[in-house]
């Protein structure tokens, strides 16, 4: 295979991914969508349309064939690993808010949206990134709200808004009922099974063009330093470490594919959303989201071609 056959193939993962968001930021700049509308769009893929995707994927799927518990406590041990790691080298940040942003910013990627919208465009389901959502998203909400939230937690509300945030999560909550519909065989009506499905297909375009227009360019100028860095510990270096172990613990294909989600996409819109309600001034967190997405088209692209053969020949 020619190394133009493994560029092409790499780019054709990425690119429409990355070109659906600038579409968004596009149709923000002509004024097609508007900052009200995108904001609705964004709460309605992430609490509608993304759960109903995960769900109508693991609900048809065969549930042992899909289940894997090592795989589980991988993503839940990488997880761990790198907040740890971003904790430690925090250290060398002043202000107590900007450790907590610069975190979250350098540990939490958007599995959910940028997951989905991979391994579908690879693999044509999204099966092993719900598992991989399974093993980080709840210690991913977990990490924030400690980190974030600081002094709150201990008057026990910390803790309890944190428990209600992670039970009520509708991402959260799609998995073990698909994973039920799964074990179970539950069939579902025609009539349901059809509107289920065209909700489903909503996400990835929704949610991708949603992320372009809430980019706002001009904030990336701001904390640029501890951006850069966190951006960097996100795209390159977590993933650098992980990749490794994975691929020596035998993962090829669609679930090495959800490790580089996990350790190496962009950071999640849900980090500035959840530095913003925690009290912090959100602007470590959006510029990482919005300098992460720019660049994670490069790097992701650079990280499948290098991994070609065990992420697409396994």
């Amino acid at each position: 295979m020619s190394i133009w056959t493994d560029i092409n193939a790499s780019l054709g993962i990425t690119m429409p991914v990355f070109f659906l968001v600038l579409l968004g930021l596009f149709f923000r700049h002509i004024g097609v969508i508007r900052e009200p509308f995108a904001q609705g769009l964004n709460r309605f893929v992430f609490q509608v349309a993304l759960p109903v995707s995960i769900f109508n994927q693991l609900s048809q799927a065969e549930f042992f064939s899909i289940w894997d518990s090592k795989f589980l406590a991988l993503c839940f041990l990488v997880t761990a690993g790198q907040i740890l790691l971003s904790l430690f080298l925090s250290r060398a940040i002043k202000t107590k808010e900007s450790r907590g942003e610069f975190i979250q910013a350098s540990y939490r990627s958007s599995t959910a949206l940028l997951g989905v919208a991979y391994l579908q465009q690879a693999y044509g389901n999204a099966s092993a990134g719900a598992l991989m959502m399974l093993g980080c998203v709840p210690l991913y909400n977990i990490a924030a709200v400690i980190l974030l939230e600081g002094k709150k937690m201990s008057d026990g509300e910390g803790y309890k808004k944190m428990l209600r945030d992670i039970v009520t999560n509708p991402i959260i909550l799609s998995i073990p009922i698909g994973f039920c519909f799964s074990f179970f065989r539950i069939p579902m009506p025609v009539l349901v099974d059809r509107t289920v499905s065209s909700v489903a297909g909503l996400a990835t375009p929704g949610g991708l063009l949603a992320m372009g227009a809430g980019i706002n360019l001009r904030k990336l100028g701001k904390s640029a330093r501890i951006i850069f860095s966190a951006s960097v510990l996100k795209l390159v270096v977590y993933p650098a470490l992980a990749l490794p172990l994975a691929m020596g613990l035998g993962y090829t294909g669609d679930k090495l594919m959800a490790i580089l989600i996990m350790t190496g996409s962009a950071t999640t819109v849900a980090a500035y959303t959840m530095a913003k309600s925690l009290g912090s001034d959100g602007e470590i967190s959006a510029g990482a989201v919005m300098l992460t997405t720019l660049l994670s088209a490069i790097t992701l692209t650079l990280w499948i071609l290098l991994l070609q053969r065990p992420l697409l020949h396994a």
